[in-house]
């Protein structure tokens, strides 16, 4: 996701709490978006469909390799997603949604495509335990902004 997209997001997000809690404007009232996200203790929507992408992501890289699903979207056996083919039409973004949440997910893995493979793919592969990498990883996202 574009950072415009994510600034759009939770924009939007405060926009709606602020009309919840009847709190006017951040013009008129000069209270911040960051403040009224703390006062109703939500977290950044970005940060949660960021956090709910990566686990499907995860989920669909541990589907059987009879999977459809997962024939269509990885590679056989590893959780690198499928080079686009076909032509790209004028004006069309070069990304697709596997591909930035791959990006995301190495990210997650520490960069390395062997680590990424073997947190999903491999011997250590627990639902419980990607689920805590993605938890780690959308917090540390949310504190850095």
């Amino acid at each position: 996701m574009r950072k415009a997209d994510k600034a759009r997001i939770d924009a939007f997000q405060a926009k709606c709490l602020r009309q919840i809690f009847k709190i006017p404007h951040s013009i008129i009232s000069h209270v911040s978006n960051a403040t009224v996200l703390a006062k109703a203790g939500a977290t950044p929507l970005s940060s949660t469909l960021l956090s709910r992408q990566l686990h499907f992501y995860g989920r669909l890289a541990g589907l059987p390799a009879t999977s459809l699903l997962r024939q269509a979207v990885l590679q056989p056996s590893t959780a690198v997603p499928l080079e686009l083919s076909g032509k790209r039409t004028r004006g069309r973004l070069r990304l697709s949604w596997s591909s930035v949440l791959f990006a995301q997910a190495l990210k997650l893995a520490g960069g390395s495509p062997a680590a990424l493979n073997e947190m999903l793919c491999g011997a250590s592969n627990t639902p419980h335990g990607w689920r805590l990498a993605v938890y780690d990883f959308c917090n540390r996202q949310q504190v850095g902004n």
